[in-house]
């Protein structure tokens, strides 16, 4: 019987660096755009089963986590990142938008945090990603084994609801202790607030000129921009289930 469900990456540099952008073009300019239509249409079921899981569902971020490896880690439960993750959605570089219920976290994040990340595509490291709500817990890469084996051997009750108080306990165990990150920048953070706080997408490329976000977003595309930023205002208030 399963007590609970643990994901963690098979190579070596990350857990996921997102789909295979190339083929899906490939294909689409091919003109076989069944084969995108099922990537993403079983890609998004995924996402949204996995947000939907009543078992523990933990995922070891020991490396980068974009794109795709971000809608299969952060939509669940757990969230362990070590000093070796690398966060990022950068869909507004080339001509998409942060998907796979990005817009949905990314937009419950604090003092718009969420917004200035799903537009710009920066990246962010562990300490911040935990600080914000981001990620769960953090955990050093040489701790990652022993968590792994812990998870795997510890006997877990049947009962659901303490099934997740002794996951839970376990991965504070493992826990390292957060420290200020980037984002802890009083100044910073209150520019991405002044800049990304704004009304629309135009109106914060307008209060984003003379300020470190202003090349940034000069970089991205343009309907890239207003699609994920309509996409974060909208959500607000919806569930991540598309039902």
């Amino acid at each position: 019987r399963v007590r609970l469900v643990v994901v963690r990456g098979a190579g070596d540099r990350a857990f996921c660096a997102g789909g295979d952008v190339k083929s899906l073009h490939r294909a689409g300019s091919e003109g076989a755009m069944h084969v995108s239509k099922e990537f993403f249409s079983e890609e998004y079921a995924l996402d949204e089963f996995i947000s939907s899981l009543t078992k523990p569902y933990v995922c070891l971020l020991d490396g980068i986590t974009m794109g795709g490896g971000v809608g299969i880690s952060i939509n669940g439960r757990y969230h362990v990142a070590t000093e070796r993750f690398v966060f990022a959605m950068p869909e507004t570089l080339i001509g998409l938008f942060p998907d796979v219920g990005g817009s949905y976290f990314l937009s419950r994040l604090p003092d718009h945090v969420g917004m200035y990340l799903g537009l710009t595509g920066d990246r962010l490291q562990w300490h911040d990603a935990h600080n914000v709500g981001l990620v769960s817990h953090i955990c050093t890469h040489a701790q990652i084994p022993a968590l792994l084996e812990a998870l795997s051997t510890r006997a877990f009750s049947s009962v659901n609801e303490s099934v997740h108080e002794e996951v839970l306990a376990l991965l504070e165990e493992f826990s390292a202790v957060s420290e200020p990150g980037r984002l802890d920048d009083e100044v910073y953070r209150r520019e991405i607030a002044l800049v990304f706080g704004e009304s629309s997408a135009r109106r914060v490329e307008m209060a984003a000129l003379g300020t470190p976000f202003e090349e940034t977003l000069r970089k991205r595309c343009p309907l890239s921009l207003l699609l994920s930023f309509e996409a974060q205002r909208r959500v607000i208030e919806r569930s991540l289930s598309r039902r």
